[in-house]
């Protein structure tokens, strides 16, 4: 079997914007959340944010899985 590598910096990051997320999803509807409001949480840049998922909504549908 092999086994796919992922480096934990990338692991680290999508933890961040997921947790980022998922705090702001408890404090507000997912149409007043904005990329910007999930890049400040996780202390991200915005660049940071669209190497791991296109938009807001691909990452919700990430968050529900």
């Amino acid at each position: 079997m092999i086994q796919k590598y992922e480096d934990p910096r990338i692991i680290r990051t999508r933890n961040l914007i997921i947790d980022a997320f998922t705090e702001l999803i408890s404090e507000k509807d997912l149409d007043h959340i904005y990329v910007k409001d999930i890049t400040n949480r996780a202390n991200i840049n915005r660049a940071t944010f669209y190497r791991h998922f296109a938009n807001k909504e691909e990452l919700y549908k990430y968050y529900e899985i």
